[in-house]
């Protein structure tokens, strides 16, 4: 058993590891993020978290990976296959807001495993269940899921970018905008600086209306047969 640090008394796991990782790129960021602010509040040494995560990457993956499971978290499911889609596209968005940072990593390749497949696996009977064709998943889910994930990187990034640019807070960018004297395009420059709620709601009616113009675009039965038997 590996000897453990002054102060410690239970040994260092990878979870105790994401937990802090975590809770600081929330507190200070993703840029401020390094393996020896980890290690000093955990009162650990470098090599500790390295016998965890053999990279500073590899720890990101797990952190990404854990708010994404927040995510896929859901309690009781809707009986409706697409109220089961919405319902799993806000529990993502909620985790994410929670750790908003984290959703810029979304833009990583994905890694092929168990996961991934199940995820995958599970997508596809919803869709299925909610009337879009078989032969053409693919076609639908691209701009689903690009919208999900780009919305919430798009948070991400928001938060992000008021470390290194000038802190202007929502409320300040709004009443700034307010107070343009024109009154063409005013609505559209509030919508800029939206509110957590106004842009969680605002992700739900476009993902409805996303998954609804999809599924009216679907072929009709009679050019699916014709598609099959060519």
């Amino acid at each position: 058993m590996a000897r453990l640090a002054a102060g410690r008394t239970t040994a260092l796991t990878a979870d105790e590891i994401v937990d802090v990782a975590l809770r600081q790129v929330d507190d200070f960021g993703l840029d401020s993020l390094t393996m020896g602010n980890i290690a000093a509040e955990l009162n650990v040494s470098q090599m500790a978290l390295y016998r965890h995560f053999d990279s500073k990457g590899h720890l990101l993956r797990a952190m990404l990976d854990r708010v994404w499971n927040e995510g896929m978290a859901i309690g009781s499911l809707p009986e409706d296959p697409i109220e089961i889609m919405v319902a799993g596209a806000m529990s993502l968005w909620q985790a994410f807001a929670r750790h908003p940072q984290i959703g810029v990593l979304l833009g990583a390749t994905p890694e092929m495993g168990q996961q991934a497949e199940n995820i995958a696996i599970g997508v596809e009977v919803v869709m299925r269940q909610a009337g879009f064709d078989p032969e053409h998943l693919g076609e639908a889910y691209l701009p689903i899921s690009t919208y999900m994930l780009g919305a919430i990187a798009l948070l991400g990034s928001r938060v992000a970018a008021k470390g290194p640019m000038a802190p202007v807070t929502t409320a300040e960018a709004r009443r700034g905008f307010e107070a343009s004297p024109s009154e063409m395009g005013s609505q559209i420059l509030r919508c800029m600086v939206p509110t957590m709620a106004e842009a969680e709601a605002s992700y739900e009616r476009g993902l409805r209306a996303l998954v609804s113009g999809l599924l009216a675009d679907q072929p009709a039965p009679a050019d699916r047969r014709q598609s099959a038997d060519a």
